[in-house]
């Protein structure tokens, strides 16, 4: 995955996002703390994550990185197909008052069988794609049930 900057941003910021190498180390590393700490928010994986450098055994293992560093990786696992971590449907009150969504990291195990289902669906689609394109066959949206062309 190669890190981003929008559109609108200044060139100082699509020269930082071109200049960086090790996303994907930065991405292991909030995975790491994730996988340790459990499900949590953003702001309990950043006061997670920044505590751990403090600790000799993590600080070895942990790129420094800032906290829209460790949100940004947390969303870049959560969009990778198959997802990395998961939003687990729980919502928790920060202390601002506001609600913040409850991520999971998912395992080695769990993630296969994500990539399997996707695997799955992809086929389905594709062969109903050719289906389509060789018997004039259409799917109904809906139901997913063939039905004929008019």
């Amino acid at each position: 995955m190669r890190p981003r900057a929008r559109r609108t941003d200044p060139w100082t910021s699509h020269q930082a996002a071109g200049s960086i190498r090790d996303v994907t180390v930065n991405q292991g590393a909030v995975l790491m703390v994730m996988r340790h700490v459990g499900p949590c928010t953003d702001e309990q994986l950043v006061e997670n994550y920044m505590g751990l450098l403090t600790s000799p055994y993590w600080r070895k293992s942990l790129p420094v990185q800032s906290e829209s560093g460790i949100r940004t990786r947390r969303r870049e696992l959560a969009d990778m197909q198959p997802p990395k971590v998961i939003d687990t449907g729980r919502k928790t009150r920060l202390h601002s008052g506001r609600y913040a969504i409850v991520w999971r990291a998912l395992e080695g195990q769990e993630i296969a069988a994500n990539e399997g289902r996707l695997r799955g669906i992809i086929d389905e689609l594709e062969e109903q794609a050719r289906r389509e394109r060789t018997e004039g066959t259409l799917f109904d949206p809906d139901d997913g049930k063939p039905r004929r062309r008019e």
